[in-house]
């Protein structure tokens, strides 16, 4: 991961499961489009819901924040920002 200020590495976080504890997802870009950083398994493993949008690698292979959380949830999300590592 190389953030950038146009480019940031974020992570959103919030209880998306609604089971008391928070979910946090690392976002990252690859030439200009932001992918998730957790495998599928992962993410799945940390917000079962997600395995109704994301049957089979090849459908998570494309995920980018927008497939991951809706519009809704990251509005109500809190987020962190890094746009370098030092």
């Amino acid at each position: 991961m190389k953030p950038t200020s146009q480019q940031p590495v974020t992570m959103y976080y919030g209880d998306y499961d609604k089971n008391g504890s928070v979910d946090p997802i690392l976002f990252y870009y690859i030439q200009e489009q932001n992918f998730p950083y957790a495998s599928r398994d992962e993410l799945i493993e940390q917000i079962p819901t997600l395995k109704k949008s994301f049957v089979d690698y090849e459908s998570y292979s494309t995920a980018q924040l927008d497939n991951v959380l809706t519009d809704e949830k990251r509005e109500s999300s809190k987020k962190l920002i890094a746009s370098t590592f030092e």
